[in-house]
C-alpha cells in the first residue's frame, strides 16, 4: 500500500512537471513586419504572425525632399598679429540667417579664449572655447533659437590687453563658416 502511494505520488508530480514544461514551451508568437519602398513603387507590409498578409498601397512622399545645407564661408585665413587680441567678422546680409557657426582650423595652433555672437534686433550669445585650435581642427558653436540673423561675430584670443598674452605670437590660421 505504501509503495503504491509513493508511485502515485510520483505519478503526479512528473504528470505536473512535464504538464508545466508543455506550457511553457508552448507555440511561440512570431511578430515580425517588414516594409519595402522604391521610389515611384508601392509600399509592401507583410505580417509574418498569420501566414503571408500583404497590403500593398502606393508610396507617397511628403513635400520637397531637402538639401543638406551647405556651409557660408565668412572668413577665411584669419590670424592675429602680434598686439591684437580680437577678430571681428560682419557677415552681409544677403548671407541670410545661421544655425551654427564652426571655427576651422588651417595651419598651426591658435588659442580662442572666447566668441561672441551679436544678432541682428538686440541680444547676444558668449561662448567660451579657453582651447587652441589646431591645423584641421574644427569647433562648431550652436547658436541661441533656430536661424538667427547674425550682426558681429567676435573672436577673442584673450579677454583683455594683457601685455603677456598679447605680445606672444600665434602662429595659426583659421576660418568661420556659418550653417
Amino acid at each position: 500500500r505504501l509503495l503504491g502511494m509513493a508511485l502515485k505520488t510520483k505519478l503526479l508530480t512528473m504528470l505536473l512537471i512535464g504538464s508545466s514544461s508543455v506550457a511553457v514551451a508552448g507555440p511561440m508568437v512570431d511578430h515580425r513586419v517588414s516594409a519595402n519602398v522604391g521610389f515611384g513603387g508601392s509600399v509592401t507590409i507583410r505580417d509574418h504572425r498569420d501566414g503571408a498578409f500583404d497590403f500593398q498601397e502606393p508610396a507617397r512622399f511628403y513635400g520637397p525632399e531637402r538639401a543638406r545645407p551647405q556651409a557660408q564661408l565668412l572668413a577665411s585665413g584669419l590670424h592675429y598679429e602680434r598686439t591684437q587680441y580680437r577678430k571681428d567678422i560682419v557677415p552681409t546680409a544677403d548671407q541670410g540667417k545661421f544655425r551654427s557657426l564652426v571655427l576651422q582650423g588651417n595651419r598651426g595652433d591658435t588659442f580662442l579664449v572666447k566668441v561672441v555672437i551679436e544678432f541682428v534686433g538686440g541680444g547676444v550669445q558668449r561662448i567660451d572655447l579657453n582651447r587652441t585650435l589646431g591645423a584641421g581642427q574644427s569647433v562648431t558653436l550652436d547658436l541661441d533659437g533656430r536661424r538667427r540673423a547674425v550682426q558681429r561675430i567676435l573672436v577673442y584670443r584673450t579677454t583683455d590687453q594683457d601685455a603677456a598674452t598679447i605680445n606672444r605670437a600665434h602662429r595659426g590660421d583659421f576660418n568661420v563658416l556659418a550653417f
